[in-house]
């Protein structure tokens, strides 16, 4: 994961996945996106993601994905990429990034 960053519009957020790799990663696996809010995995579909294909199977390749975090109190978010390592890596540590989002 690259980041999570605000875009400037109240509530509206990107998230940047990477692929840092040097192989190719086989396009018949499909990594998931999984994000976490203080702790407990929130389903993915709950955060409105807008754009975003996670087409990252090329060395160097990355994609956005926009999403709306309008949060009443500051909240924890982990997101995570390929988090149950289908897709085999030289480094699965650098699979999630966790930040502070703060109330909107």
């Amino acid at each position: 994961i690259g980041g999570v960053t605000n875009s400037g519009i109240k509530g509206d957020y990107e998230i940047e996945i990477l692929n840092v790799g040097l192989e190719e990663v086989d396009s018949s696996i499909s990594p998931e996106l999984t994000i976490y809010l203080d702790t407990m995995k929130a389903p993915f579909d709950s955060f409105g993601i807008v754009s975003g294909s996670l087409d990252i199977f090329t060395p160097g390749s990355s994609d956005i994905f926009h999403t709306k975090l309008d949060f009443e109190k500051e909240r924890s978010i982990r997101i995570c990429i390929d988090d149950t390592d289908l897709v085999a890596e030289s480094d699965e540590m650098n699979n999630c990034y966790e930040t502070i989002i703060p109330a909107s």
